[in-house]
């Protein structure tokens, strides 16, 4: 069983390399543009269609080859080594390059920002800030960066990161690039969260046979409801894998008439007092 682990670790960590691979590849072949004729309206519905994935699955990967292309090279080489995993390949990617500020501070001297210690996680998984300019490349708290004649370069915030990700699990590493986002480019994150919100819809229409749903909400609200209805349809029974999506519907045939509110300009939603 022990040799199987072992395997199966290294297995992974070839699958890592593979995709790095792939990652630097994509770019490539985008630029030749001979995908453009098969008449393909952008790189990734013509990468969807050839590899037989999903769009969603092949944005996101051509976006994350573009960025370790433009924005990541020291994260590139780390995962064709095998150095890094895909999981904080992704939370660089998603998280580090969503600003131009952000993109500019991965390649600064990581000296600019206060500097997170391997401190026990905060119930947000994102750890304490260390006040200080001190890095962690630099304990004795001399400006390495500041003094030519000491002949050392400080490190760059993406290869600071990439320092702390030896060290943190996937989800304390989030942690870390997000608190580095959010200092590099405090603004970012607000300027998502009121993007998010304009595009924020529902839409309930009468179709044939019944009521067709659709709509988009917010990371915050989308947790919300799933949250709400999660809690209302309890654990699934032993021995079932019934998804939400699926258990959902034949949760809506267990409420009583009274649970929806008249129709309104603002999307009927269940009454909280009254709902089992």
């Amino acid at each position: 069983m022990s040799r199987l682990a072992h395997l199966s670790a290294r297995l992974r960590v070839a699958g890592t390399r593979l995709d790095a691979v792939r990652w630097s590849v994509l770019p490539r072949i985008e630029a030749a543009g001979l995908w453009a004729q098969s008449g393909a309206r952008t790189f990734a519905v013509w990468l969807a269609r050839v590899e037989d994935v999903q769009t969603v699955t092949a944005k996101r990967d051509v976006r994350t080859a573009r960025a370790l292309r433009d924005h990541l090279p020291a994260t590139l080489t780390k995962a064709l080594s095998g150095e890094i995993g895909t999981d904080k390949v992704r939370a660089l990617v998603d998280v580090a390059t969503t600003s131009t500020e952000r993109i500019n501070a991965l390649a600064a001297p990581a000296i600019d920002v206060a500097t997170l210690e391997p401190t026990p996680v905060a119930d947000d998984g994102v750890g304490s800030p260390v006040d200080g300019t001190a890095d962690a490349s630099d304990p004795d708290g001399t400006d390495t960066a500041s003094d030519p004649a000491s002949g050392l370069m400080s490190p760059t915030w993406e290869e600071q990161l990439l320092d702390w990700s030896r060290e943190n699990g996937p989800d304390r590493f989030r942690g870390l690039v997000r608190y580095f986002a959010r200092h590099a480019d405090p603004d970012a994150d607000e300027r998502g969260h009121r993007k998010a919100k304009d595009r924020e819809y529902l839409d309930i229409a009468p179709t044939l046979g019944g009521y067709h749903l659709s709509g988009f909400l917010t990371e915050e609200h989308g947790l919300a409801l799933t949250t709400a209805v999660g809690s209302i349809m309890g654990a699934p029974a032993a021995g079932t894998t019934a998804a939400l999506d699926s258990a959902a519907p034949r949760l809506l045939q267990t409420w009583p008439a009274s649970c929806w509110t008249t129709p309104t300009p603002v999307p009927a939603r269940p009454c909280a007092r009254t709902c089992p």
